[in-house]
């Protein structure tokens, strides 16, 4: 219940019979305990002489932002001025947007959820933040909380959920899901897009002569040797065992081929320094995405398989002979 203290020019709020009654001056914070639990809440009255009185409450690790109906900064609370870097003196009388930016907001009635927030002077920090219109007031009051924590996680997590546990690089899942974007991309820009489908040759025999321990180093060696030898934008995918796929956006099949010939070269490299009593080396296969020239997901990395085990039958020939 909410009574209109005659003494003083704020309110006075009554919890219940068992509980102490608060004076709750306008703007100022109240910290409550009810019973034996310790939680503490931050209490704002909005108030104008031809309406009904507003209590707002929020957590106490929320920043707390009252604005009045030309969205000048009234109050801010102990933690907004902490968060946002500006003082409460520093920014009354001051419009929400200079101090506030909002750069993306994603708006579902009057909740609102930062995506990124400029504060001030201050690093970025990413915050959840709710702002809604106190109905029958003039005024308006922004609640909000950090979470840069909390998206860091979802981001950390969101990668381990894409990511190959080996060796880190995407998995299948995730690879088939940016190559179809990458796809969807090529025919919107009239771009092409190449792919390369490697096998790594006897990773079978390294497994049952060397021990599983050892087929994995190996993997892990061959992962990074295609990571060092592509830009920026391309991908390595894990597609499982001992096949990758390299998705090459803005590059057409000869591009594809020059790439591989830089992987083959290093390839041979780590081959020659090899102690061990088996070969390093990798069959390969390309294939051209193009917006005149058509494939489907599937079409496209059947013709750069097709030509992986072309090469590898000519391999596997040519042994025999020798």
């Amino acid at each position: 219940m909410i009574k209109k203290n005659q003494q003083s020019s704020g309110f006075i709020l009554k919890i219940n019979d068992d509980s102490q009654i608060k004076e709750v001056v306008f703007g100022r914070e109240v910290n409550l305990k009810f019973g034996k639990k310790s939680e503490s809440y931050i209490f704002i009255v909005l108030n104008n002489l031809d309406s009904d009185i507003i209590l707002i409450a929020a957590n106490q690790s929320d920043g707390v932002i009252t604005a009045d109906r030309d969205d000048l900064i009234v109050y801010l609370n102990a933690k907004a001025e902490e968060m946002l870097g500006w003082s409460q003196k520093e920014a009354r009388g001051k419009k929400c947007t200079e101090i506030f930016k909002i750069l993306i907001e994603k708006n579902n009635d009057h909740n609102i959820e930062i995506i990124s927030g400029e504060i001030s002077e201050a690093e970025e920090l990413k915050i959840d933040l709710s702002a809604a219109l106190v109905e029958k007031t003039q005024g308006k009051v922004i609640i909000f909380r950090e979470i840069s924590q909390r998206k860091d996680m979802e981001a950390q997590l969101k990668k381990y959920a894409a990511t190959d546990r080996l060796i880190e690089v995407l998995n299948r899942r995730a690879g088939l899901d940016y190559l179809k974007d990458e796809m969807e991309k090529a025919e919107k820009t009239e771009n092409t897009l190449s792919l390369i489908f490697i096998d790594v040759n006897d990773l079978k025999l390294v497994n049952d002569n060397f021990g599983h321990q050892e087929g994995d180093e190996l993997l892990q060696m061959i992962s990074k040797i295609l990571q060092h030898s592509l830009r920026q934008d391309d991908k390595v995918v894990r597609l499982g065992g001992d096949e990758f796929l390299l998705i090459l956006p803005q590059s057409n099949k000869r591009a594809a081929e020059k790439v591989w010939l830089r992987i083959e070269e290093k390839l041979k490299q780590a081959a020659a320094a090899n102690e061990k009593d088996y070969e390093i080396s990798a069959s390969h296969g390309a294939a051209e995405y193009s917006p005149d020239y058509q494939k489907s997901l599937d079409q496209l990395i059947n013709q750069a398989d097709h030509e992986m085990y072309e090469e590898k039958k000519k391999i596997k020939s040519e042994s025999d002979i020798r």
